[in-house]
């Protein structure tokens, strides 16, 4: 399976099938919101039509119509416009360029489809949505090469005015060349070569192809192939098949294969038979993201609208749900056409809507309780064989998921090092999406109180304890444990930092009781504030009410604060760090060493120690001036009466070279590793 999952891997990361997809789940809305409204001006009960016609006068019924056709009668234009905006994202495209990619595409779709004649839904609408993605895939990647070379910077001489006057002045000759390359094609097709309507010219080959099956077994399994093969590529297929099906309209005596079968007993929950697959997640999924797609899926499903799992799982171009996606209809298919034959289940005699919900369809159709027991039928067995491959694609996707936390986290500890910023929420490509799930899967953490505290302890050079620091720690579903300075950063973007800080003064302040009531020893906690926690009113607040709460001592909680974050002298952040100080809390500078203002903190009083970074202490061994920047910490440190903490002290001979410079205490591996609490309270002990 292991070896599936990375081919898996290589082949749904190719960047136009990232755009695709991307492109098309940006339609859902649309969709969704047109496919609804034909659901409900289609619901088969004739006292619910007569009602709905009949309301306001017919005026809501006259609306929901206009919705439904508008959107289907211009579906392909739509995409167009979605695809060209999903490249330029993908691309991270600047604005000035952007904004002339979707009219390029849009324009070059209108000249190759000629809607001017003949049957404008016929070209704009679903059934040409095939042209549509191959015309804005290519115009788009056209125009990009063209506007991104010498030809986009012929007349870049906009200086001084906005933004998209310049961007105009330089895509003028580029969209001069798109379009006229459209045109030119527009010509050939229609002047040169006499097709007339590319999509039904499309149509007639599969015409051809399934002709002289005449309406037999074979015919219906290849219509079921066909039209799932090219709705995983994204186009829509029962609409490229629009002319064959206007022959397998009619149902009645000695005819099995026709449009209703189809919609009724292969297309149950739209495409892939997506019933089945919303059922298994519910059932057997262990992710609780796929679960809340599927019950959010599940009513447009049972009205066979099945964008949103289609779109949001995703099963378009994933490679790992093909399998299932193709055998799953070709099952309903055979089972249904073969039950039909031995009449098993009574024929189809009535026409039913494709929006109308399982079971009832199955009854109308065949004005019998068995048609909706074959659909029964139908969906268990595309449930079973959904199952394995969904399992399949949850562990796909926990590998990818898991890919991409690692690369945001390389990058966030790269640009500490450089002391940069990251704008990850802001980005457009995988790693832009990954970073806004974490973000909304760890505010809905913090909620839940999921997020917890392990302690990191720390001594003095003898081995005795003396407390501990508080670490964050949260387990992401898929991502497994997240970097805590990349949840400060999610929690700082999302806006909700004092809702975490208040959660961890809460566990802080708890944990302080429960070591107070087990361990007869004095000690302290420490935990880590940020700078725009001082900007926080209530933070002083916050602190004190959860002391009071648990009735503990402020000597036993100190706060540290990353000397990399203090960069303001703000009278604001004076100010509450004094009062706090006041009270009988300590501050610590966290990662001393690092910053470029160290001595300013040294010498401002407003703290009582300094922890020295690890990138200093791990080095002091083998690097003399790590050594002797070390030795001048403490020296000064103690002259200004101030103790010291060095971090990730690892080795036995760093300890006691720290020792001999005068080092107050310490914390790393060589001591322990962060512990839970009960672990903590036996250092204590010793």
């Amino acid at each position: 399976m292991n070896r599936f999952i990375k081919i898996s891997d290589r082949l749904s990361q190719p960047f136009i099938l990232n755009v695709v997809r991307r492109g098309m789940t940006a339609l859902i809305p649309i969709v969704l919101a047109s496919s609804i409204a034909l659901a409900i001006t289609a619901f088969p009960v004739p006292a619910f039509e007569n009602w709905l016609q009949g309301l306001m006068g017919g005026a809501v019924y006259t609306l929901l119509t206009y919705m439904a056709e508008f959107s289907f009668s211009y579906f392909s234009v739509i995409l167009t416009i979605s695809l060209s905006i999903s490249y330029a994202l993908e691309k991270a495209e600047s604005v000035e360029t952007s904004v002339f990619a979707p009219l390029a595409s849009c324009i070059s779709f209108l000249l190759v489809s000629r809607p001017i004649t003949g049957d404008v839904s016929s070209k704009l609408g679903t059934q040409g949505s095939f042209w549509a993605l191959v015309i804005s895939l290519t115009v788009t990647w056209a125009y990009f090469k063209l506007i991104n070379s010498k030809l986009g910077s012929i007349w870049d001489i906009s200086a001084g005015h906005d933004m998209i006057y310049r961007g105009a002045m330089r895509a003028f000759i580029p969209l001069i060349i798109v379009l006229t390359g459209s045109a030119v094609i527009s010509y050939i097709l229609h002047d040169i070569c006499g097709i007339m309507n590319i999509t039904e010219w499309l149509g007639s080959i599969f015409d051809y192809m399934l002709s002289s099956l005449n309406n037999s077994f074979a015919e219906a399994l290849s219509c079921a192939l066909i039209i799932h093969l090219l709705w995983f590529f994204g186009i829509h297929g029962s609409n490229a098949l629009e002319s064959f099906w206007s022959a397998h309209m009619s149902v009645g005596a000695g005819t099995i294969f026709s449009k209703t079968f189809f919609d009724v007993f292969v297309l149950m929950g739209g495409c892939g038979t997506s019933l089945c697959i919303v059922i298994s997640i519910l059932a057997f999924s262990k992710y609780n993201k796929h679960k809340n797609l599927a019950r959010s899926a599940m009513l447009p499903v049972l009205f066979n609208i099945n964008e949103m799992i289609t779109f949001g799982l995703p099963i378009i171009w994933n490679p790992a749900l093909l399998i299932p996606f193709l055998l799953v209809p070709l099952e309903c298919t055979a089972v249904s056409y073969i039950a039909l034959r031995l009449g098993i289940v009574a024929p189809v005699v009535s026409e039913v809507s494709w929006t109308t919900p399982v079971f009832i369809s199955g009854y109308t159709a065949t004005n019998s309780i068995s048609g909706a027991l074959l659909q029964l039928a139908c969906i268990a067995i595309g449930t079973a064989t959904y199952t394995p491959f969904l399992r399949l694609n949850s562990a796909f996707a926990l590998k990818r998921t898991k890919k991409h936390v690692d690369l945001i986290t390389e990058e966030l500890k790269t640009a500490e090092a450089r002391n940069e910023d990251v704008t990850f929420l802001d980005r457009t490509d995988a790693l832009g999406a990954t970073a806004n799930m974490l973000l909304h899967d760890f505010h809905n953490a913090v909620r839940a109180n999921e997020p917890y505290l392990v302690f990191q302890p720390q001594f003095r050079a003898d081995g005795s304890c003396i407390g501990a620091e508080a670490l964050l720690r949260w387990k992401h579903p898929t991502g497994g444990y997240i970097y805590p300075p990349l949840m400060i950063y999610l929690a700082k973007k999302g806006n909700f930092l004092p809702e975490l800080e208040e959660r961890i003064f809460d566990m802080a302040c708890l944990a302080i009781k429960q070591t107070e009531e087990n361990c007869g020893k004095p000690f302290k906690i420490s935990a880590n504030i940020t700078a725009q926690s001082l900007k926080w009113d209530k933070l002083e607040d916050c602190i004190e009410k959860t002391e009071q709460r648990y009735g503990i001592s402020p000597e036993h909680l100190w706060i540290e604060i990353t000397e990399q974050d203090i960069l303001s002298r703000d009278t604001q952040y004076i100010d509450k760090i004094t009062r706090l100080r006041e009270k009988g809390h300590k501050f610590l500078i966290d990662d001393f060493g690092m910053g470029r203002t160290s001595i300013l903190y040294l010498q401002s009083g407003l703290f009582d120690g300094v922890k020295i970074d690890g990138s200093l202490t791990g080095s002091i061994i083998e690097d003399k001036t790590s050594r002797e920047i070390v030795t001048s910490v403490i020296e000064l440190s103690r002259k200004l009466g101030l103790l010291t903490i060095a971090e990730f002290v690892e080795k036995k001979e760093e300890c006691e070279l720290l020792d001999k410079m005068g080092c107050s205490y310490y914390q790393g591996y060589y001591f322990s590793k962060p512990v839970e609490l009960q672990k903590f309270w036996e250092m204590l002990d010793k």
